[in-house]
């Protein structure tokens, strides 16, 4: 606790001695203590819980300056598939579908997060750690109001660069870190991150999915932009490793500060130099590996450059499937997806879609936030702006549920949030029978466990098919495309979860055959068990004024030069004399 203690004080001091030299910004003090001791993007997930889950996810991006939060962005699905998921455990004595429940999923014992919004700040990310875990710390403690009663282990970080941050602090008290969103291989490596786990497919799998779908489309030449964070830039070396072994040519790759999205149209321009320096034919294919705000703003770039623009074909990884764009926004169309396999989750789709965004759950203080900023409403708007309570229009709760399942898409994180928190509570689930017998609750064997029996005993060791006891039916079904078997839950030696997928996502307007053929993200492919589907004619890419549909798709090639014709010299033939 010593090195995250004395890390807060060391940033705490430098803001302290530039705010009195008058080098910052006179709020800058203000707004680090509010990251470490401020309540405001703090909340409670099932307040009446016996065992904790620090949650350590983020569900903004820095204010100005890196200070506080600024606009929404994140995954809100995930979010409140954690609160699902956590209020369906702790259900008893009641039926939950066809089952009838007398018991928490760990008997005895509900569940329940301790939540921080760390909005992409590294330093909230650890003062939110000693949040979570007063005990560490004794002065910390007095920051906090919450009580550490049996915490497990975090749940998080939204990111690679923080998920390194908080394992690396948090290893030396084996305090185990479950992420749903850090992909990075970096982070399980042999004997580095040696207390942390993952329930997202991992990036080393991912990049040999790009190689793959990249050959299968015929992009021999392609272009990277890449953030220079820790997950940008090690996606960005494993890829370019791959392509070199392939034989396709990385013409350029663009590094980014992703925080800077007043960068994108500089960073369009440069793509488009790039492009037209390679004089490809028609076509350059660009891979995107950053943050989604960033990948929107670029977007919004290329549709001021059309036609231009719409020489690029872009490949993002994992592009939010639920972003809203502008009604004049065309430049999206045609783009490619790649994301973590997420399996379909029914029973969530019902949670989301009856949230009544008016009077969200004080469990979550940043819906409205993020529903203004997604849908660019205002909640009580004046004349002349869009009020939130027009998005979903009906005269009935009936009629609003049926318009938002039909805008319903399930996010990339959805699943692996769920996998989380199954992850920590089959641990503790397996740790009470095991410790406890017949007995249901918190015998005395179960507070003496060490967080380190906990994590090499239970966690790493959760191994598991889903089946009703898990009280999720989709889960447990066999019945659910692509997978066709119940889900199974287990981890490597090196906290990797076991048998990653992923999905390729087009944003179209082929037809399949349900519902009308309007723009929208339809997945083209799956990679699963080790093996690509790609589906070429369901996926598509468009002119370069994005109106009409190219067939085939075009190929990411160098332009072959035209060999000029030697004329033959025609031989005079002398005549005799």
């Amino acid at each position: 606790m010593a090195l995250l203690l004395s890390r807060l004080q060391v940033s705490a001091a430098i803001v302290f001695v530039l705010t009195l030299l008058g080098a910052g910004p006179a709020w800058a003090q203000q707004n680090l203590r509010q990251q470490t001791c401020s309540r405001d993007q703090t909340a409670t997930v099932q307040p009446d819980a016996a065992a904790w889950l620090g949650g350590i996810l983020a569900l903004n991006i820095p204010g100005t300056g890196g200070y506080g939060c600024g606009k929404p962005e994140g995954s809100m699905q995930s979010y409140e598939a954690i609160r699902w998921i956590l209020d369906l455990l702790n259900k008893k004595n009641e039926r939950i579908q066809t089952e009838f429940v007398n018991d928490y999923y760990v008997p005895g014992i509900p569940l329940g997060l301790k939540m921080k919004n760390y909005c992409l700040n590294d330093m909230s990310a650890l003062a939110a750690v000693a949040d979570i875990f007063p005990e560490l710390g004794g002065d910390d403690a007095s920051c906090s109001s919450l009580q550490n009663n049996f915490t497990l282990g975090i749940v998080g970080a939204s990111t690679s660069g923080s998920s390194m941050v908080v394992s690396d602090s948090t290893k030396p008290f084996d305090i185990p870190v479950v992420s749903y969103e850090a992909t990075t291989s970096q982070l399980t490596t042999p004997g580095m991150y040696t207390n942390f786990m993952r329930t997202i497919s991992p990036d080393g799998p991912l990049i040999q999915v790009i190689v793959d779908v990249l050959e299968k489309m015929n992009w021999d030449r392609v272009i990277i932009v890449y953030d220079s964070g820790a997950y940008g830039y090690s996606a960005f070396t494993e890829l370019h490793a791959q392509l070199v072994a392939k034989g396709i040519c990385l013409t350029t790759g663009i590094m980014i500060e992703e925080e800077d999205l007043s960068s994108t149209s500089a960073v369009m321009g440069r793509v488009l130099s790039a492009s037209a320096a390679d004089s490809n034919q028609g076509l350059s294919g660009v891979v995107f590996f950053g943050s989604p705000s960033y990948a929107q703003e670029l977007l919004k770039a290329g549709n001021s450059r059309l036609p231009d623009a719409g020489l690029l074909q872009w490949l993002f990884v994992d592009f939010p499937l639920y972003a809203q764009f502008e009604a004049a926004s065309i430049y999206q169309r045609g783009i490619i997806s790649i994301s973590a396999g997420s399996r379909f989750i029914v029973e969530f789709e019902d949670h989301w879609v009856r949230i009544d965004e008016n009077n969200p759950s004080p469990e979550n203080p940043w819906f409205q936030e993020w529903f203004e900023s997604t849908y660019s409403c205002v909640f009580g708007a004046s004349l002349g702006q869009r009020d939130c309570s027009t998005i979903f229009p009906g005269n009935d709760e009936f009629e609003r549920e049926a318009k938002k399942r039909a805008q319903y898409q399930q996010d990339q994180y959805v699943e692996g949030a769920v996998m989380a928190v199954f992850t920590y509570a089959r641990a503790l689930r397996t740790a009470q029978m095991t410790k406890c017998g017949a007995v249901s609750g918190m015998c005395q064997a179960l507070r003496d466990m060490s967080r380190e029996d906990f994590y090499e005993n239970y966690l790493k060791k959760v191994n598991f098919t889903f089946s009703t006891t898990e009280r999720v039916p989709s889960l447990a079904s066999a019945n659910i495309l692509p997978y066709n078997a119940p889900k199974h839950l287990s981890f490597t030696q090196e906290g990797d979860i076991e048998s990653p997928s992923y999905f390729i996502w087009n944003y179209n307007n082929v037809n399949t055959g349900v519902g009308q053929n309007t723009f929208a993200f339809r997945r083209v492919g799956t990679y699963i068990s080790n093996r690509l589907n790609l589906d070429l004619s369901a996926l598509a890419m468009y002119d370069a004024a994005r109106q009409v549909r190219l067939d085939p798709i075009p190929p990411s090639k160098k332009k072959k030069k035209k060999k000029k014709k030697k004329k033959k010299k025609k031989k005079k033939k002398k005549k005799k004399k």
